[in-house]
């Protein structure tokens, strides 16, 4: 007698939401598409009556819940939690415990990335044989900005090495470590030009040698601070000397003030006396306008008083001509 099994959790989810039973012959090909009406040969009196939706029913609880149980187990499987995917951790949570979080999670090594890192190791492995094997010794690397040839993939002189490490640290962690070393500095128990090149190396800084001062490179060693008290003696030195070059300007700044105000004085007597002289002149001159219209004034009375003379003397011997003139007809009468 065969078993029958019992029906799970997935089939009661699977039968609630897919209806079925029996129907009729007529009805048994139709097929409906998601908004669509189809018209039967059937009346009734009332219009209400006449429209019959097809019943459904809403999305199964337990075939959400299924998924939900499907989802957090890939998340177990990938070993992928919230975190690495962008969610944010509680408002109250200490960056520490984040941190710590992070690097637990990205220590987890599942079986399926055991089984991409020793498939991705074989490879490169191959790879490497390859390019030992058949690899053209014109062939440019962008990268290294240099040509290779087969020679740099042989297995005794290793100069190209493929590797995967799945224990890698991240960038955040390289600095986090860097960072601790700088604050260790104080105790004076560590090497600060080995400590800056550490912090330089986890910030990836591009050619930072370049950067590092040349006598730091000759040496390994950080310059030596200056004694206190010499640096307090140049202070003061360079004070001393800022003080005598102040007071010097200040005399040059004097001394041009006197020279621009004896100008300025020499310049204003200068003018004072060209503008006595000029009215000297201007006195002369007006004085000897002065002079030549008085004399002409003069002359214009001189010869009034000629003309004047002259009229009375002719107005004289007119008079007298006349009356002699008269007296000789008086004389003439009387004869």
């Amino acid at each position: 007698m065969a078993q029958i099994r019992p029906p799970t959790a997935s089939d009661r989810a699977h039968t609630s939401e897919r209806s079925f039973g029996r129907c009729g012959l007529s009805l048994i090909h139709s097929r409906f598409q998601p908004g669509e009406w189809k018209a039967v040969n059937a009346t009734a009196d009332d219009l209400k009556k006449q429209i019959l939706p097809l019943p459904t029913k809403e999305p199964s609880a337990v075939l959400f819940q299924l998924m939900g149980s499907l989802i957090t187990s890939g998340k177990e499987l990938a070993s992928v939690a919230e975190i690495f995917v962008g969610k944010m951790p509680g408002q109250n949570t200490p960056a520490t415990t984040t941190m710590a979080t992070i690097e637990q999670g990205m220590k987890v090594f599942t079986a399926v990335y055991k089984r991409i890192y020793r498939s991705l190791g074989e490879e490169y492995k191959k790879l490497y044989r390859l390019n030992e094997v058949y690899l053209n010794p014109q062939t440019y690397v962008e990268v290294m900005d240099t040509t290779v040839d087969p020679n740099d993939f042989k297995a005794e002189g290793y100069d190209i090495c493929p590797g995967a490490d799945p224990s890698a640290i991240s960038q955040s962690e390289r600095l986090l470590k860097a960072q601790g070393l700088v604050e260790m500095l104080p105790l004076g128990i560590l090497d600060p030009f080995k400590v800056a090149l550490r912090v330089l190396e986890a910030q990836e800084q591009p050619n930072y040698q370049e950067l590092i001062h040349p006598e730091v490179q000759q040496t390994g060693q950080p310059p030596q601070k200056p004694d206190p008290k010499q640096i307090e003696m140049q202070m003061k030195g360079q004070m001393e000397q800022q003080k005598a070059q102040i007071q010097q300007q200040q005399a040059e700044f004097k001394s041009h003030l006197d020279q621009r105000d004896q100008q300025f004085k020499q310049a204003m007597q200068a003018q004072a006396d060209n503008h006595a002289l000029q009215s000297k002149e201007m006195g002369a001159k007006l004085d000897a306008a002065i002079a030549l219209h008085k004399q002409r004034i003069f002359e214009v009375q001189a010869q009034q008083k000629m003309q004047q003379d002259q009229q009375s003397h002719n107005q004289k011997k007119v008079h007298n001509e006349q009356a002699a003139q008269q007296k000789m007809e008086i004389s003439r009468s009387q004869q």
